[in-house]
């Protein structure tokens, strides 16, 4: 049986505990989550790439899939607000 990458684990996790703390109203805690999602996510893929013995593919792209799904549900209204203040005060 071929080994799971710990990254691919680690990154479907963290993109999990990301989307459990939003609706807990927690964001400032999921925002972190989701980026560590996304990091750990990538560097699983390069390691899969690197070594075709193991296993953790689906792990690491659904990881990569809901932190960037997080990241953009929990800043989306932030970006709105911004985007409204600056118009604005622009016209």
């Amino acid at each position: 049986m071929r080994a799971m990458t710990g990254p691919a684990i680690a990154s479907l996790m963290l993109a999990l505990a990301a989307a459990v703390l939003v609706p807990m109203g927690l964001w400032y805690v999921a925002i972190p989550c989701a980026l560590a999602g996304i990091s750990t996510s990538l560097q699983a893929r390069r390691a899969l790439r690197a070594d075709p013995n193991l296993r953790g593919t689906t792990f690491s792209l659904i990881g990569f899939l809901m932190s960037a799904v997080v990241l953009f549900v929990t800043l989306w209204p932030t970006v709105l607000f911004l985007w409204g203040l600056i118009r604005t005060q622009l016209g």
